[in-house]
């Protein structure tokens, strides 16, 4: 028994997991967080629904606003970038839109509504600013203080996503797609992979746009996932076809470096999904949220992520949530043992090619766990999980010819 112990400890240690989403011990608990704003000397928070932007000079412990008409983030509409010493935050409140410009210390210099929601804001050098608007493209060169319009007249529509790389501005449409290399003064198309695709979303992940394209317009179950070159001549490539998944769409995409989060729309509202493959495989990474709890924003910075959610700030390790890719696509790389769902909440199912002899479940300190198992058929059991508490457990399958170990996430 005590080297079983030890040989399931040594795997645990080398395989852990992730340990869940943890909350940030703030005075933001019970406020929707929409955007998230981090630097060495100030962290940023816009507020859903409310015209509040918050700010931090402790890392996130306390929050303050001195804003009493400031920036509504709602949605995902958001923008908050630094330049020159000033951070500049944009969003949206109805159907106009707002930016805001803040020292590091939080203090509100200027504070100004325009005609239009805001999608982006690009900071460029010599205290030159651009911003994207639903219906305007507005620029500034004195660090915000005063803007000059340009208008739509060169692009193909109302952007939808914007993202912009190495001096290359990127904006989606509805059915189109553009790019402007002079700074927004000038736009010309950047072909989509489909005919009548909609655009829904698009990020920067592993130096390639990685975009969410819908075919259908009243029911948007019909999603795929293209990746393509940075650069004026796109090479769409297909990463994954999402057609046979519940999702309704995937209403926001974050790229950070080789690291892709996606919010999709289903049944619950909202998943968080990672992915490190640039869509191919998308990994639910919701685990220790409450099921009323609804993500919304994430940022990462060095191993940390942050989850702006509808409840406060959440935050793990980005090492963890890579480690937890592997416990959900374990059960692939052997096709002959199936362990699912994983993680599970209630009942778990185990399927194998050869006769089940025996089933054990085991702590990660190697205590054997009581669990109520139904069989299905020789080779197929379903083990009931609610006497488990939440936290990751090792499975012993024992079949005619062989022995597995799995993992499994109870949440």
């Amino acid at each position: 028994m005590f080297y079983r112990i030890s040989i399931l400890l040594l795997f645990s240690f080398f395989n852990p997991a992730f340990s869940q989403w943890k909350k940030l011990n703030s005075n933001l608990d019970t406020v929707g967080i929409t955007a998230i704003y981090v630097s060495d000397s100030i962290w940023l928070a816009g507020e859903l629904n409310k015209d509040v932007l918050w700010f931090s000079t402790d890392k996130g412990k306390s929050w303050k606003t001195n804003d009493t008409k400031a920036i509504n983030m709602a949605f995902g509409y958001k923008t908050i970038v630094n330049n020159n010493g000033w951070v500049v935050a944009g969003g949206r409140d109805g159907d106009r839109g707002f930016w805001c410009t803040y020292t590091d210390s939080g203090r509100k210099r200027v504070a100004r509504g325009s005609s239009s929601e805001m999608r982006y804001i690009i900071a460029y050098p010599n205290k030159e600013w651009l911003r994207i608007e639903f219906q305007d493209i507005v620029r500034s060169g004195d660090d915000g203080l005063l803007w000059r319009s340009e208008g739509l007249k060169n692009t193909t529509g109302f952007p939808d996503t914007v993202i912009e790389k190495d001096g290359i501005i990127y904006v989606g449409t509805y059915q189109k797609a553009t790019f402007s290399i002079d700074e927004g003064k000038t736009f010309q198309p950047y072909d989509i992979p489909t005919v009548n695709a909609s655009l829904q979303n698009i990020a920067i992940c592993n130096d390639r746009i990685v975009a969410v394209f819908s075919k259908s317009t009243t029911d948007n179950k019909d999603l795929k996932i293209y990746s393509s070159s940075l650069g004026t001549k796109p090479t769409w490539t297909l990463e994954s076809d999402l057609t046979s998944k519940n999702f309704q769409e995937i209403w926001q995409l974050w790229g950070f470096q080789n690291h892709l989060f996606a919010i999709a729309s289903d049944s619950p509202p909202t998943n968080l999904l990672y992915s490190k493959d640039l869509g191919k495989t998308l990994s639910p990474i919701s685990y220790g949220l409450d099921k009323t709890i609804y993500p919304l924003f994430v940022q990462v910075f060095g191993d940390t992520v942050l989850l702006g959610t509808t409840r406060g700030i959440y935050w793990t390790r980005l090492s963890e949530i890579e480690k937890s890719v592997v416990l959900s696509t374990e059960n692939k790389i052997e096709s002959n043992v199936l362990v699912y769902p994983n993680p599970t909440e209630n009942d778990l199912m185990i399927e194998t090619l050869d006769n089940i002899v025996e089933i054990e479940v085991f702590d990660l300190k190697g205590s054997l766990q009581k669990s109520k198992l139904q069989k299905i058929a020789e080779n197929k059991y379903r083990m009931n999980t609610e006497n488990l508490s939440t936290g990751l457990y090792l499975i012993q399958i024992k079949t005619k010819s062989q022995s597995y170990t799995r993992r499994f996430f109870r949440k």
